[in-house]
């Protein structure tokens, strides 16, 4: 698959997953995302709507540092997202994705079969990342495309 092919999944994803955030599916003064259930220690079965969002938002850019670090690139600065209603994430989420798309541009066909210098310790280990990543960053270009995906699933499915 070529990056053309990688960053338009990876838009069509972007736009479900804000899409799954819109007022339809949740109102501004909606309990359940307001309650910002920030504890990450939770499974993500139990994570809040907002949660979700937040997470799924700075996943993106945890992504593309990995991504940028591996090619000697600049990383883009992280920053806490605070989604303090569904009617923020759209241009949040977007915003975000505008920064991250500077990295998404410099990477050539020749790049998706790069291997990520390094894979950081967020699960208990390398079985638990998703059966489509094979260390390389076309690999992590289409984890994030399912892991966007998987959310917007799940936070439809709140409501």
């Amino acid at each position: 698959m070529s990056i053309d092919n990688l960053r338009q999944e990876l838009k069509e994803a972007r736009e479900r997953f804000v899409k799954s955030t819109w007022p339809d599916y949740f109102a501004a003064d909606d309990e359940d995302w307001a309650n910002n259930n920030g504890d990450l220690g939770l499974s993500e079965s139990e994570w809040t709507p907002r949660r979700i969002a937040e997470h799924s938002t700075e996943n993106e850019l945890f992504i593309v540092n990995l991504i940028a670090t591996t090619l000697g690139h600049q990383t883009i600065s992280k920053r806490f997202i605070d989604y303090e209603s569904a009617n923020e994430v759209p241009e949040g989420h977007y915003l975000v994705a505008k920064e991250t798309n500077k990295i998404y541009d410099l990477i050539t066909n020749e790049d998706l079969e790069t291997m990520i210098k390094e894979v950081p310790k967020v699960t208990n280990s390398i079985a638990e990342y998703p059966p489509n990543f094979d260390g390389t960053i076309g690999g992590l270009i289409r984890v994030q495309i399912s892991h966007l995906i998987e959310h917007a699933e799940s936070l439809r499915s709140l409501k």
